[in-house]
This record gives structure tokens, C-alpha cells and sequence, in this order.
């Protein structure tokens, strides 16, 4: 069926059956997305929604081009559009959409915030984390973990982030960032380093990652005492000395990050081998 034939009025109540308001979905965690509502606009059927800790709703728009293959009613597209932003939501949406600030929440839109794709930023949070499996390696690739280790045992670590190439051997470990909570409102990125020659793009994902870690914990803004354009670019303000980031990442600097990302196209990281069962860096 054409969408077209569908008003969006019909729409947006076949998707309130599929996502009730109040009902919570899993994502990425148990219950991380609570639904808001559902509402019909001219073209397409908004979903509001809060995510996770953080303290501002959230929106994204499904229209009829949403739906995988051609639907029969409406029904059957909320049951294939549902999918579309189950799939958003689980690879990082609200980190990597770009936003804009509506009545009473932000929406989500695309294109994403560009990012380097020859490494890859994962996530580790303080608990029972398999990620920290890797502390020998991120020192065997050159970096110091004992910030994210020792904040970890006093119970301020918010999440540690490790930036690694993203190929089949996920190696090297080539940056880490780390941030920790100061008080209910307020995280601090406290840590941030790259090995030598690293793009800063890298910085910027790392930053980037940590900040949205942070304000998904219920940080309203987080602080830095670090330097590094990447931090300009992300929307952090010099406030007597010290840099704030309003966590609604409204003024990220799109175009000065496609600079930075396009800016060392030939950068090769050192490449990963395996000699006598053990895992060696060698030279690019």
C-alpha cells in the first residue's frame, strides 16, 4: 500500500498500540527507553521518549518510507516501523544524531555527527564490565588505564571509553577517555589521551562518547580542565578557566567535525599480528 493513502493520523494511533505511552522498551539496557507519546505531524508520526538517566525527552520521526518492504495498512507499517527504530536506538541514535530543539524536547534527525570510522569507541561501565578484560592490553598498546582503574574502586567512574581499530582483530588500543561523576547534575571528563600520531577525530569520538555516557547518567553538564579543539567543536564553553558542556548538545559544530574527520585521510594505525599465540603491534 502507498503510504501516501494513509493519513498520518492513522498512522500515529496504529503506532500508539505498538508503543502505548508509558510502556519502556529494551534497547541496549533493561527498560532504557520509556515511551512518552505518539503524535501525528504533517508528514511523518513523531515518537517522544526518554532514554536511559537523561534529563530531557527525546524525539524521532517515522514516516511511510520507515516501514522494510511495502506494508499492508497501518498496522503493518507501525509493526515494521517499530523495527526501523528499534535498530536506531540500539546503534547509538542518541549519541550520533544530530539534534534540534523543539517545544518540550529534542528531536533526533539524521545525517549523523560525522565520526572517524576506522576506529571504533567502546563503552565500559564500572560494574562487572567484560571490557575490563582489557586493561593489559590498552597498556600493551601504550596507554596508561590506572585513571579509569582507580576511579572505578572510589565510585565516581561514570564509564570509561576505549578507542580501538575497527577490523577484525580490534587492535590496537589507540585512545581512552574517562568520566566521572561530580555531583548529581555535573560529570567531569577527567581523562582523554591518544597514542601518538592519532587523528584528533579520534579525540573527538572519544569526547564525544564520554559526554553522552555522562548525560545519560542525569548530567545536565559536564566540565573539563583538558584542552584539544575537538572540545570546541563538541559545543564545550570556556567558563572562567574551565570548559562547560550543556549536555542538550545543541551548538556541536557539524561542519569543523567533518574537517577534523577528513582531515588525515592517509593516517594507517599500527596494525595488529599474532606471532607464537600472542598478540605483537608491528610498524605500518
Amino acid at each position: 500500500m502507498d503510504g501516501a493513502d494513509l493519513p498520518m493520523g492513522a498512522l500515529a494511533e496504529a503506532m500508539r498500540r505498538v508503543l502505548p505511552p508509558g510502556s519502556r522498551r529494551r534497547e541496549v539496557e533493561h527498560d532504557d527507553t520509556l515511551v512518552v507519546d505518539v503524535v501525528a505531524r504533517a508528514d511523518d508520526v513523531l515518537v517522544r521518549f526518554r532514554w536511559m538517566g537523561y534529563p530531557y525527552d527525546l524525539g524521532f520521526a517515522l514516516d511511510p518510507g520507515s516501514a522494510y518492504a511495502p506494508f499492508d495498512g497501518a498496522d503493518d507499517w507501525a509493526g515494521q516501523a517499530v523495527l526501523l527504530l528499534d535498530e536506531e536506538l540500539g546503534t547509538g541514535l542518541v549519541a550520533r544524531a544530530r539534534r534540534h530543539e523543539r517545544d518540550g524536547f529534542i528531536e533526533l534527525t539524521s545525517p549523523d555527527v560525522p565520526s572517524d570510522r576506522r576506529c571504533y569507541v567502546q563503552t565500559v561501565r564500572p560494574g562487572a564490565d567484560v571490557g575490563w578484560n582489557a586493561v593489559p592490553f590498552v597498556r600493551r598498546d601504550g596507554l596508561d588505564a590506572s585513571v579509569a582503574t582507580s576511579r572505578r574502586r572510589d565510585g565516581t567512574l561514570l564509564s570509561w571509553h576505549l578507542a580501538h581499530v575497527d577490523d577484525v582483530s580490534g587492535a590496537p588500543y589507540v585512545g581512552h577517555a574517562v568520566v566521572v561523576r561530580l555531583d548529581a547534575d555535573t560529570a567531569l571528563l577527567e581523562e582523554c589521551v591518544t597514542t601518538p600520531g592519532t587523528p584528533g577525530s579520534v579525540t573527538l569520538d572519544l569526547c564525544r562518547l564520554a559526554a553522552h555516557s555522562a548525560s545519560w547518567h542525569g548530567a545536565r553538564s559536564v566540565v573539563t580542565d583538558l584542552e584539544h579543539p575537538a572540545l570546541g567543536i563538541l559545543g564545550f564553553e570556556d567558563r572562567g578557566g574551565q570548559r562547560v558542556l550543556d549536555t542538550r548538545f545543541l551548538s556541536v559544530d557539524h561542519d569543523a567535525a567533518d574537517r577534523l574527520v577528513a582531515a588525515q585521510p592517509d593516517w594507517r594505525p599500527p596494525r595488529a599480528r599474532r606471532r607464537w599465540g600472542r598478540l605483537h603491534i608491528a610498524s605500518s
